[in-house]
């Protein structure tokens, strides 16, 4: 359900409709009420990512 959201604000930060990747963050909180404690969309996508390097790296 997220992953069409997740892709499309990396897109909007690829090709540069946005300076950075904090401002397309706080345009999802602000805008869409994306949960504020997740730190917007493109900081949980980072997240998620280095959860499973550590997973991955464990194991």
């Amino acid at each position: 359900l997220i992953e069409p959201l997740l892709a499309e604000c990396e897109r909007c930060r690829d090709e540069k409709v946005v300076e950075s990747a904090d401002l397309v963050d706080a345009g999802v909180i602000f805008g869409t009420g994306f949960a504020p404690f997740r730190g917007g969309p493109l900081h949980y996508r980072r997240t998620q990512e280095q959860a499973a390097a550590r997973t991955a790296a464990a194991a």
